[in-house]
């Protein structure tokens, strides 16, 4: 059990590109191993004289390494973990090249042009001004320990496919309506149903101009929906 692969993945264990120095020991799996021994020696609780005396005598290994902040030689819980499992990660002969292309990575998302049309999936005004809060239909990817490229794009990369559009990985039916579009959709749907609900139970109602606005609204999302639904 202590050599599972996860406790020999790269990014603790090492190599790392770049020749990035890693604390192997830190998060040695055998580093808090103990031996432990007990024995008891008592009489029987019945029949004593015919019985006479029972004895335990049990050897287990104990694995004691909880990976805590004193454990690790750090000096509170909340001080950050990677200087000490990255040593020498703070020198500039081994991070030039990564800092640089983290810099380049910001300023491709910075001067991407279509960014403010994505402003919808996390900071559109429409949805806040309602609901009081930013919606968010981002996608998480789920988190994982690996540096195998290959493997992400088999195990990880379908799946978090189907969370963004519904198309599911090869060999599964799809779960429809799915994806970020749905997601859309439903919350504009839900919205612009509340708006309509609040301006015809009003007195006296709201304008017919924004009431035939918000049902045209909810048509189009309506049979948007729909189509969702019937996709092959």
């Amino acid at each position: 059990m202590l050599d599972h692969e996860a406790f020999h993945a790269p990014v603790i264990r090492g190599p790392l590109p770049g020749n990035i120095i890693v604390n192997e020991d830190l998060f040695d799996s055998k580093a808090g191993l103990r031996r432990g021994h007990a024995n008891i020696q008592r009489k029987s609780a019945a029949l004593a004289p015919l019985l006479g005396q029972y004895q335990l005598d049990v050897e287990n290994q104990i694995l004691d390494g909880k990976w805590q902040f004193r454990q690790m030689g750090i000096g509170s819980n909340t001080n950050r973990r990677i200087p000490v499992l990255y040593p020498e990660l703070m020198n500039l002969s081994q991070t030039s090249g990564l800092k640089s292309q983290y810099q380049q990575a910001i300023q491709a998302v910075v001067g991407f042009p279509q960014r403010p049309d994505l402003a919808v999936l996390d900071r559109d005004e429409e949805l806040r001004a309602w609901f009081g809060h930013y919606v968010e239909f981002h996608p998480h990817f789920p988190r994982f320990c690996g540096l195998d490229t290959e493997q992400v794009r088999q195990d990880e990369l379908p799946r978090h496919i189907e969370r963004i559009d519904g198309t599911p990985p090869p060999g599964r039916n799809p779960r429809r309506p799915f994806g970020v579009p749905t997601d859309l959709t439903r919350t504009f749907l839900r919205m612009y149903r509340q708006q309509l609900d609040v301006l015809q139970n009003s007195v006296p109602p709201g304008p017919p101009g924004k009431i035939a606005e918000l049902i045209e609204k909810i048509e189009i999302l309506e049979a948007f929906l729909e189509y969702l639904t019937n996709l092959p």
